[in-house]
C-alpha cells in the first residue's frame, strides 16, 4: 500500500497517541467469534467506541463483555435485520467479520462457504453503497491468493486464483465491498489474515489438535505428511495491526493489509511445540501428501512489510505466536 498522509496531520504523534480517539457508534458484525471478540476486548482501551455486536452464535454472544442492549442474534446476511440495527444504533463504522470459521467445511460442500462468507459480504455491500460510513473493515485472507510459488505481495500482477471455496467467497466478497464503498464514498480497509492463533479459538490447528489429544493422548493423527509451511499470527498482535488500519482510516480513502509475522513456521516444528507444552508423548501419524485437505494451501509466505505507519508496532514470530496460543489455550 502507498501512503497517502495529509500534509498538515503530525502523523507521528497522531498514530503513536495514548489519547483515546472518540468517535461515533462502530457495528462489528460477526463480533463473537475468536479475532471479533478479542478485538470487542481491546477496542475499548483505545477508542471510546459505543460497541453494537450482530452475530448468529448466541452462546458466544452472551459471553461477550457487552450491556445485552449491544448485542443482536441475527444473520449477518440479513439485510433488513442489519439495516434496522444500523439506523436504531445510529452506526458509523463497520467491521466485517461474518464468514465461514472452518476452511475444511467448505471442502464439503459449497454452501458453507457461499452462504456464511460470500451472502454475508453481499448483504453488507448493498447497505454501503447507499449510506456512506466513517469506515468499512473486512477481514480476507491470504487464501484469496491460491498457490504462489513465490511470496505474497501487494505489487504483484498476477491474477488471484484460489484453490478453496473459502478462498472464492472471499476474494468475491473483497470485490464486492471494494465496489459498494468506492460508490458511496466510505473510506475501506482491507485486510488479509494468514493463520490466526490465541489462547480461545474455535477452530484451526492448535483447536484439532487440543481436541484430538484429549480425546485420544496415545496418538495425534496429523492432516498432511507435516511439511506444510505458513506464517502464523497471534491474534493480539492482529488486533493492534487493525486497531492503527482504524486511526489511519481518517486520511486513508483505501487500506490494503497483507497482515503477516514475516516469517514461517513448519507443520512438524509446530507438534513438536504443541507435545512439549501438552507433556504427551503420542504416535504421531502423518498423511502421505503436503494437502490437509481439498483446498487446503500447503506453503505460503508473505513478502509484504507492514506500511511506515505501523512501523512501531511489533509482531511475534511465527513460533512464539505459535507457543504463547497454545500454552493458554491448553492450560484453559
Amino acid at each position: 500500500m502507498k501512503s497517502r498522509i495529509v500534509q498538515d496531520i503530525p502523523l507521528r504523534s497522531f498514530w503513536m497517541s495514548d489519547q483515546k480517539v472518540s468517535k461515533s457508534p462502530l457495528l462489528i458484525i460477526g463480533g463473537a467469534g475468536f479475532i471479533g471478540a478479542e478485538l470487542v476486548r481491546q477496542l475499548p482501551k483505545e477508542f471510546d467506541f459505543h460497541l453494537v455486536v450482530v452475530d448468529s452464535d448466541s452462546k458466544r454472544l452472551l459471553e461477550l463483555d457487552l450491556p445485552q442492549a449491544q448485542k443482536y442474534c441475527v444473520s449477518a446476511f440479513d439485510t433488513v435485520e442489519i439495516s434496522k440495527i444500523i439506523e436504531k444504533e445510529k452506526i458509523k463504522g463497520l467491521i466485517h467479520f461474518a464468514a465461514n470459521s472452518d476452511i475444511k467445511s467448505g471442502s464439503l460442500s459449497s454452501e458453507f462457504d457461499f452462504y456464511n462468507t460470500l451472502m454475508t459480504s453481499i448483504a453488507l455491500s448493498e447497505i454501503v453503497r447507499l449510506k456512506k460510513f466513517e469506515f468499512v473493515l473486512f477481514a480476507s485472507t491470504s487464501a484469496v491468493y491460491g498457490n504462489e510459488e513465490s511470496a505474497i505481495s501487494l505489487q504483484s500482477s498476477r491474477y488471484k486464483v484460489p484453490i478453496s471455496n473459502y478462498g472464492w467467497a472471499k476474494l468475491a466478497s473483497e470485490y464486492a465491498l471494494k465496489l459498494a464503498t468506492q460508490e458511496s464514498q466510505t473510506p475501506f480497509i482491507l485486510a488479509r489474515f494468514p493463520n490466526v492463533v490465541g489462547p480461545r479459538p474455535t477452530h484451526g490447528v492448535l483447536y484439532d489438535f487440543k481436541a484430538k489429544l484429549k480425546s485420544n493422548s496415545e496418538v495425534l493423527d496429523v492432516l498432511g505428511n507435516g511439511e506444510q509451511t505458513k506464517p502464523y499470527l497471534h491474534v493480539d498482535d492482529l488486533v493492534k495491526v487493525l486497531i492503527r488500519a482504524i486511526r489511519l482510516s481518517k486520511i486513508e480513502m483505501f487500506t490494503e493489509l497483507n497482515i503477516g509475522p514475516g516469517d514461517n513456521l513448519r507443520l512438524k516444528k509446530l507438534v513438536e511445540i504443541v507435545l512439549e507444552i501438552s507433556g504427551l508423548n503420542p504416535e504421531q501419524k502423518y498423511g502421505l501428501t503436503p494437502y490437509g485437505w481439498v483446498g487446503d494451501v500447503p506453503s505460503y509466505s508473505y513478502g509484504d512489510s507492514l506500511p511506515l505507519e505501523y512501523s512501531d508496532l511489533v509482531l511475534r514470530s511465527s513460533e512464539s505466536a505459535v507457543r504463547d496460543a497454545f500454552y493458554g489455550f491448553w492450560n484453559d
